[in-house]
């Protein structure tokens, strides 16, 4: 499925972002935190325990965003939860 038959655009905004997980991601899974985990590890590709721009933006590119998000798209996207500012979120970031 593409971006646009998601969410009816081609761009994505932070906001849009959010959005976009929970359509992937239905309510219910992410109440528990086992159902957090599971939808961690769908974009944690080497389970390292953390998301990578590499990884977010693979994970981006499964819904149809492939080259729609520079390098710089990407950052900002982990930036905005990552608290420990190391350019990576961990669980606790990505349940935040």
């Amino acid at each position: 499925m593409s971006l646009s038959a998601l969410l009816g655009k081609r761009t994505l905004t932070l906001p849009s972002f959010v959005h976009l997980c929970n359509t992937i991601f239905p309510h219910e899974a992410r109440d528990t935190e086992n159902g957090l985990l599971e939808s961690f590890e769908l974009f944690d590709n080497n389970l390292d325990g953390f998301i990578s721009c590499d990884e977010l933006r693979n994970a981006l590119s499964v819904v149809g965003l492939t080259g729609e998000h520079d390098e710089m798209d990407v950052k900002k996207m982990i930036k905005a939860f990552d608290v420990n500012s190391h350019g990576l979120l961990d669980f606790n970031e990505f349940m935040d």
